[in-house]
């Protein structure tokens, strides 16, 4: 999913649950991210200790 699909879906949430939207706040966790693990599927694997097969079930569910 692209980055601004991503943004999009965010802000959407945020707007329907009555959340304050901060983009600035997710470019800044995402850069961290970026920064500390090269990859978002790093950070889940390394960082949360998620398996592949953890990841996969995820992507089935979140299809």
């Amino acid at each position: 999913m692209a980055q601004e699909q991503r943004d999009a879906d965010y802000l959407a949430t945020k707007a329907y649950s009555g959340g304050r939207v901060d983009l600035a706040w997710l470019g800044a966790a995402r850069d961290q991210l970026t920064k500390d693990y090269g990859t978002f599927e790093r950070y889940l694997t390394e960082g949360c200790g998620l398996s592949s097969d953890d990841l996969a079930r995820l992507r089935t569910r979140l299809g």
